[in-house]
């Protein structure tokens, strides 16, 4: 077990799109390990899911956690295919933005396609506005976005 350092604002990683990764680099032992350890660190922060570039990796990866559970999913590449409803997140925060909490307009469902940890296509459909919400929140993160772009500071 790793705890990597989460990376706080202002550092220009966190305002730079990542890189896809290959399935020859999904299967490596490098990204094996920065999944297990981004794991670790999500838990010790007691977070809802981590983007790799929050850990200082400017690739397309993220984990969120699975809503009332310590479980993760992995989602690699991934990308929004269906979106529906708004609802207003109120008081989002954001590891990366200590003690900071933002008002911010989402989607209330949405279904991402993407690759999990074993190189495997595969589509999530959120069925909680608080899965939603962590997922939007992490994609934002790849995309080279903080709630400093998205929201209305609370």
């Amino acid at each position: 077990m790793t705890i990597l350092q989460i990376v706080t604002h202002p550092n220009d990683i966190l305002t730079t799109p990542t890189e896809e990764l290959t399935k020859a680099d999904i299967l490596s032992s490098e990204i094996q390990t920065l999944i297990e350890n981004m794991i670790d660190t999500c838990l010790d922060a007691d977070g809802l899911g981590l983007a790799a570039n929050q850990v200082g990796v400017g690739k397309s990866l993220i984990i969120c956690r699975k809503p009332g559970t310590n479980q993760f999913d992995t989602i690699i590449n991934p990308k929004i295919v269906h979106a529906e409803g708004s609802m207003h997140s109120k008081g989002e925060g954001c590891l990366s933005l200590p003690g900071q909490h933002f008002n911010i307009k989402r989607f209330k469902k949405i279904t991402v396609t993407g690759l999990a940890a074993d190189g495997e296509t595969l589509m999530i459909g959120t069925k909680s506005k608080r899965f939603a919400k962590i997922v939007q929140h992490e994609l934002d993160h790849l995309d080279g976005f903080t709630l400093l772009n998205r929201g209305k500071k609370v």
